[in-house]
């Protein structure tokens, strides 16, 4: 085993050029974020709360065939969407960008003009909404896509239009892709960036891709996506990142159209290698709770990280652990560093409750917020 410093990824953090800049999207949510009363307390005492996700679905079990009544508190009312939170998050990190999505029918909504000053905002008309029920090993998201079916490709030209499409693709550095799942038409989009906007160009940007629970759709949907991933990766430099759940489903997603059988094992090591011989890409990350895989060329790398064991926030976690990966990526940093700076976001999101700038990342990364393992 090789230790890399810490030190290294925290000099690298002073390196962000001002003229990095990042194109996200497609989506946009007004979060609700809650907690489960397990208990009432007398007058004037705090309730006790569903600690733990497997309680609260005990709980819910229990209920089958009968009914049951419970009590949420609202925490926080936030803007939410893959898109808007890792933007906001690059944005606090350094890297200027434009997100596009939809934030409000007449204007953008309140939450939204809340996002980082760095971050220029195009709008595609009424937002979601999301529920997330949050405990301390976990959430459960319940949304409201269907603003989201009036989303196509031909809808962002009619939006936007091709020319400033074009001169945002052109001129930026980085493009994330993310939410594919709760967007019916991502694939148009998708496809309509690489085809009319990514291959005609000679300066070609970094793609990174998030499919953001894809459970919900059919298998044949997914490798459809992946094959279009693999389109990208055939013109430029493709990253795919997943959470430890998001790789398990695409890996079964991937057996059974193959027609294999292997165990259900999670050795994420090997699940990222099968999925990156499946895909052309570059790198391909999963981020379990507590740990962080990079597969590329150059093998496959171990980041391992800490548990916030008191979450303020937990929503909107992984959007920033991207942010933080693809920081990395523009700093031409490792796979390691690039992991190092990842878990660094995501965990000081977390243990803060609001997206960390460089400055937090560094003191998260010298309280020893990572340690790093390179097989």
């Amino acid at each position: 085993m090789l230790n890399t410093p810490i030190t290294d990824v925290i000099a690298k953090l002073s390196d962000i050029s001002p003229s990095k800049t990042a194109l996200v999207g497609f989506d946009g949510y007004i979060d609700k974020i809650q907690t489960v009363v397990e208990k009432q307390n007398r007058l004037g005492e705090l309730p006790q709360l569903f600690e733990s996700l497997d309680s609260f679905g005990s709980h819910v079990r229990d209920a089958a065939g009968l009914s049951t009544q419970l009590t949420v508190r609202t925490e926080k009312k936030k803007l939410g969407g893959n898109g808007p939170i890792m933007a906001h998050a690059l944005a606090t990190l350094g890297i200027e960008n434009t997100c596009i999505g939809p934030f409000g029918v007449d204007e953008i909504l309140s939450p939204f003009l809340e996002m980082h000053p760095q971050c220029r905002l195009i709008n595609l008309g009424q937002s979601a909404e999301t529920i997330a029920l949050e405990f301390l090993d976990g959430k459960l998201i319940l949304s409201d896509t269907a603003p989201f079916d009036c989303i196509d490709w031909n809808h962002l030209k009619k939006v936007i239009g091709i020319q400033q499409l074009a001169g945002l693709t052109g001129k930026c550095d980085l493009i994330s892709l993310v939410d594919w799942s709760n967007l019916a038409h991502a694939n148009t989009i998708w496809k309509g960036i690489l085809e009319e906007l990514l291959i005609p160009l000679d300066h070609r940007p970094m793609v990174f891709f998030d499919l953001s629970d894809p459970g919900k759709r059919h298998d044949d949907e997914i490798t459809q996506a992946l094959e279009i991933i693999s389109a990208f990766g055939r013109h430029t430099k493709t990253i795919l990142g997943l959470n430890g759940n998001e790789a398990l489903k695409i890996y079964h997603a991937l057996e059974k159209v193959s027609n294999r059988t292997e165990s259900d094992s999670k050795d994420f090591e090997h699940i990222g290698r099968y999925i990156f011989g499946y895909c052309k890409l570059d790198q391909l990350v999963i981020h379990p709770i507590d740990c962080a895989y990079v597969v590329s060329k150059n093998g496959c790398f171990l980041t391992k990280g800490s548990l916030v064991r008191e979450p303020k926030i937990l929503t909107g976690g992984g959007d920033n652990f991207n942010a933080g990966y693809c920081l990395g990526q523009l700093l031409s940093c490792s796979e390691v560093e690039s992991s190092l700076l990842a878990m660094a976001a995501s965990g000081s999101y977390i243990q803060n409750g609001h997206s960390g700038d460089q400055e937090n990342l560094k003191q998260y990364l010298k309280s020893g917020g990572g340690q790093v393992m390179v097989g």
